[in-house]
């Protein structure tokens, strides 16, 4: 299995946040351990676009605030 980051660009990655991928993700981390580390490995390379964003959301990672969203 590919890695996502290899396979996918930034605005792929921003593409499937919009399309509500988040949420999803997080469910599959109370799966088996394979499924787990892929679902963070998505989580991770999301958190890093919103750190490369931050300059153009008032220096706020939009990507962790919807990470915190599925939290509630």
């Amino acid at each position: 299995m590919l890695p996502l980051d290899k396979m996918l660009n930034k605005s792929d990655f921003l593409y499937l946040v919009n399309a509500g991928c988040i949420k999803p993700l997080c469910d599959f981390l109370e799966q088996d351990t394979k499924i787990v580390q892929v679902a963070l490995d998505g989580l991770d390379n999301i958190l890093k676009i919103g750190e490369s964003e931050k300059e153009q959301t008032n220096n706020i990672n939009e990507m962790a605030n919807q990470i915190k969203c599925v939290e509630d």
